[in-house]
């Protein structure tokens, strides 16, 4: 069995988590707990993580909440100062950060481990004539020197570190930037964009991995035989033009028929699954992330989703990260667990102790008894 990217979680710092651990994570791991307790932010801090403190990742982590800005400043607070400001939304009591620097850490040990720093910076001349970022405090700051502010990103890997300096806000990736980061997809609890879903397919086809996606279709509808994407001109109309653009459509062909027809024709738990299962096949030797895993499938299905899921799960060395409400998605769960290697699933609970948020974590034993006496851990 190849090696987890994540044996253990350590978050600190980061939103509603001021020191969490989890001791053992597995390659399969359902997250449950009340409402407002920390699921999906136990997610967003496995992207930050993934994605090496990206600036990128931190805006859109804010934007999917409304956080990316500050609202209730002066309505003249240009954006990016906005934007700037909110970020204290993604540390622990959300302080605001004008005299103090914000610190988060993410890992698996406290040797390896992401740390992340929100501040100014002003950029000086060194002893050798090069331009360097050197961190100022914001009663120091002069803006006729065009200071900016930043994610200080130090990776700490057995023992070394890297450092890393990045701009914030910005909005879209470089594309060209590498920093040993890791494959990871997350399925939100919202929806994923049609655009990402080609990108997904386009990569299965190259891979040779399609099987794995009709096979995913055929657990809800056993007629489909064939899975396609195409692509439509769409209007796009503004108050000021009228343009077009391209827009990717995923298509299915049923037993007997010799036309494909649009999936999302035959209702929303089968483009859920397809978003699901691409997402799987799409994060070799990575991660995929999963809010509320059980939205748009019917219970009767899950058995089989898990199944595959755990199939995928080892075949493509993919660590799975999954959160629900449903007590039908648990069972499921748990019983396919049962049939698994000793670490393949792990359950883990989110509540409070004196008012901080604890893991409290299942193994397949545990999972046992809780399935046979219908225990509620929910």
């Amino acid at each position: 069995m190849a090696e987890l990217q994540l044996n253990s979680l350590i978050i600190q710092n980061f939103r509603g988590f001021e020191n969490f651990q989890i001791n053992q994570l597995g390659r399969v791991n359902l997250i449950v707990g009340k409402n407002n307790i920390g699921k999906t932010s136990l997610l967003e801090a496995i992207w930050l993580y993934a994605n090496r403190g990206s600036s990128v990742t931190i805006y859109d982590i804010l934007k999917d909440r409304d956080e990316h800005r500050v609202f209730n400043l002066n309505p003249t607070t240009e954006q990016t100062q906005q934007e700037i400001l909110a970020i204290k939304n993604l540390f622990y009591q959300r302080n605001d950060f004008t005299d103090q620097t914000q610190t988060l850490q993410i890992g698996n040990t406290r040797e390896n481990y992401l740390q992340l720093q929100a501040r100014w910076y002003q950029v000086e001349m060194d002893d050798h004539d090069n331009l360097t970022p050197k961190p100022i405090k914001y009663a120091d700051l002069d803006f006729s020197d065009e200071p900016f502010f930043g994610v200080e990103v130090v990776m700490y890997r057995n023992g070394k570190s890297a450092q890393k300096i990045r701009k914030y806000p910005i909005y879209r990736q470089n594309p060209t930037q590498n920093w040993n980061e890791i494959v990871c997809n997350f399925i939100t609890s919202n929806f994923v964009h049609r655009y990402q879903l080609s990108k997904w397919r386009d990569t299965t086809l190259i891979e040779g991995l399609e099987n794995y996606a009709l096979e995913a279709l055929q657990i809800i509808e056993p007629s489909i035989e064939a899975i396609n994407m195409i692509t439509v001109e769409e209007k796009v109309t503004t108050d000021f033009s009228i343009s077009s653009r391209l827009v990717p459509i995923p298509v299915v062909r049923m037993v007997g028929a010799t036309k494909f027809i649009p999936l999302r024709s035959l209702g929303d738990g089968l483009n859920r699954m397809l978003i699901l299962i691409l997402a799987m096949v799409n994060a070799k030797d990575g991660f995929v992330l999963i809010d509320e895993i059980e939205n748009g499938l019917h219970y009767s299905i899950y058995p089989n989703v898990w199944k595959l899921i755990f199939k995928l799960a080892e075949t493509l060395n993919v660590q799975v990260f999954a959160t629900t409400h449903s007590k039908e998605c648990l069972n499921a769960f748990n019983k396919t667990n049962k049939d698994q290697a000793a670490q393949s699933g792990r359950l883990i609970r989110l509540g409070r102790k004196k008012g901080n948020i604890v893991a409290t974590e299942y193994n397949q034993k545990d999972m046992q008894v809780i399935l046979e006496r219908d225990i509620e851990v929910r």
